[in-house]
Parts: C-alpha cells; structure tokens; sequence
C-alpha cells in the first residue's frame, strides 16, 4: 500500500494461506498487517483524511501541531487496533495474548542482545503508533510531490557520483556533472517553495529531462564497451 507507515512498508512478511493452527501469533500479526484487507482500510481511512494535510512541511522547525490532527491521530489508532483485534478473535486469539507475546519477545530480544524477525516486526509495529510516523504518513500521501523531489533529489546525487567515478569521457562527465548540479539546484529550490507550491506532474516532467539529458551518455558509453568486448 503506498500510504502504508514507511517502517512496515519494506519488512517482509508471511502470507496469510501460508500459517497454520502451529503458527505463532505474532506470525498471523505480521502476516495480517501485510495483507490487502488490512492496507485496504487503512488506505480509505489516509484518504479520506489527507485534505488536512495539505501544505504541510515536516521539515518545518517551528510547525504548528494542530488540535485535529492529533483526533485524526487518535482515531487512526482506533481504527488500526480494532481492525487487528477482530483479526485475532477471527482466528481463536485475544488482543491480551497479542501484548503478553510482544512483551515477551521484546524482554528475548533484550536479554539475548539480537534481534529476531519477530522482535523486529513488534518494533517496527509499535513506532507506527507514534504520532511523528503517522504525521509523516499522512503528509506523503497528501503532498505526494514531496516524494518524487526526495526520489529525483536520490537520483541527481547518484548521477554526481556517477560522474566522479566512472570511466567517461572528459566532456561525458562534466555535461553529467553539470545536469545533476542543475537539478539538485531545481529540488532545494522547490523545496524552499515549500510544499503545495510545486505539483506532482511537475516533479514528474523535471525528473523525465533529468533523465533525456543523462541517460544518452551513460548508454552510449554501454554500447562503446560492448563493441570494444566482442572485438
């Protein structure tokens, strides 16, 4: 889901068909919280609320915390902590055991000093609780032109290594330097804009010139040592 929590959007989890009645109940947790029935409501419920946080800079060092966004907050955590405990009633377990198991495997990873995978999804569950990672949740999914600046920004600082290091010709290197300058120029400048003053469609059309000017060189120099290989 692209408005999932960023700490759970990369952990790998199980399927649900894949557990059985032996499976540990953090297993089916982890499991559930990966699944479309689970991202499909929290998506309705990102949507639905994103309006208020358009505009909004995370970055801001003096941002205002408004009153309603901590009801949204509280309600987003009502919605999630009721959409798992129907989970687990479903499947024969109580939300009581779901804590006593997470405090339990949180107290393992404490007294052994390394993390399991399951120790490691409790954590990851439970800073998506916290109001800073829901603020930032609902921020990419109302401004998503904040996203594609930090993927184009990625992308330029790539590129300026890129230049450095590869086996380019003088003047390769420079047009590659100077591009990905331009555009990491272009990012701090929308950014300072603050977010709301660029769109989307925006970002999208500066990373594709970012691209025709960039990709030409590097795959020309590709076709230069494929030609030189099988000579």
């Amino acid at each position: 889901m692209d408005n999932a929590p960023a700490t759970l959007a990369g952990l790998q989890r199980p399927d649900l068909e894949d557990l059985d009645e032996s499976s540990d109940i953090l297993e089916w947790v982890a499991a559930f919280t990966g699944s479309e029935d689970f991202s499909e409501e929290l998506h309705d419920f990102v949507t639905a609320h994103a309006a208020d946080f358009v505009g909004v800079q995370l970055d801001a060092g003096a941002m205002e915390h408004r009153l309603e966004w901590h009801e949204v907050y509280r309600q987003f955590l009502s919605v999630s902590e009721a959409k798992i405990e129907r989970f687990l009633a479903s499947r024969g377990f109580s939300a009581g055991e779901f804590h006593h198991r997470c405090v339990e495997e949180l107290a393992r990873q404490e007294r052994e000093h390394r993390h399991s995978r399951m120790s490691f999804f409790v954590q990851l569950l439970l800073a998506c609780t916290e109001y800073e990672q829901f603020l930032a949740m609902m921020v990419r999914a109302a401004n998503p032109e904040l996203e594609c600046l930090a993927d184009l920004e990625l992308a330029a600082s790539n590129m300026l290594e890129t230049a450095a290091v590869a086996a380019l010709r003088i003047e390769d290197r420079e047009a590659l330097r100077i591009e990905a300058g331009a555009t990491l120029e272009w990012v701090a400048k929308a950014r300072r804009g603050g977010a709301g003053a660029i769109t989307e469609r925006e970002v999208e059309a500066r990373a594709q010139e970012f691209e025709e000017s960039c990709n030409p060189i590097l795959d020309a120099r590709i076709e230069e040592q494929e030609q030189f290989r099988r000579k």
